[in-house]
């Protein structure tokens, strides 16, 4: 179980870095960081999981405009990188990229 709850990648992929900041300091605002706090995180495989696919949320998130975004559609696009994830043996959320679940 994660520390602090669960994270949904719905939740992940509408960060934004400048919420909160004032409009005339959001220009210092160069993009965003994930963290993966590995303290009670036993093996690489169980950091792995918790980390993809919102890895992939997250930096959608950071670089692409917001009007831009659907998360239905990165969902559907995030298919297409399982096939990669699953070539180069990441341990990553199945679940999640097939249904689009949170």
């Amino acid at each position: 179980p994660a520390i602090g709850g669960h994270l949904p990648l719905s939740k992940c992929y509408e960060f934004d870095p400048t919420m909160g900041v004032a409009v005339n300091d959001q220009r210092y605002i160069l993009g965003g960081q994930g963290n993966v706090w590995t303290e009670y995180i036993p093996t690489m495989k169980q950091v792995e999981y918790m980390t993809y696919p919102r890895a992939a949320a997250l930096a959608e998130s950071v670089w692409s405009m917001p009007e831009r975004r659907h998360f239905r559609n990165f969902c559907d696009r995030l298919e297409v990188h399982s096939n990669l994830l699953d070539s180069l043996g990441v341990n990553y959320h199945r679940r999640e990229v097939k249904e689009g679940v949170d």
